[in-house]
């Protein structure tokens, strides 16, 4: 959530969604809890991602896909996209000035 805010910060735009994707996507209590705490809505999958992306940068070099839009519509239509959404049902906010507190008392 920090690193999220300090995008938005330096952007000066908000960030609405988190795009989640490799090994880690499997998780499903971590991609529920990037939900929670960011309180953005994450879309993950596919796990995969790297040799997907790579095999389809390809495949765009060699002409066989017309362009990065085109590659996007074959990966949805191609592997589960699964998507989260904040669950607030736990105080948040309370646990997150906390790791400021306890961040905060390491660097002393």
């Amino acid at each position: 959530r920090q690193n999220i805010e300090y995008i938005e910060e330096i952007r000066n735009r908000k960030v609405d969604t988190i795009n989640m994707f490799g090994g880690g996507i499997q998780d499903e209590l971590l991609c529920q809890s990037v939900a929670d705490y960011t309180g953005k809505k994450v879309i993950v999958g596919p796990v995969e991602a790297t040799a997907i992306g790579n095999v389809l940068l390809q495949s765009i070099a060699l002409g066989k896909i017309k362009g990065i839009k085109h590659a996007r519509m074959i990966v949805r239509q191609s592997f589960d996209i699964k998507e989260y959404r904040p669950v607030r049902d736990i105080d948040i906010e309370k646990l997150y000035e906390r790791f400021f507190e306890v961040q905060l008392s390491q660097r002393v």
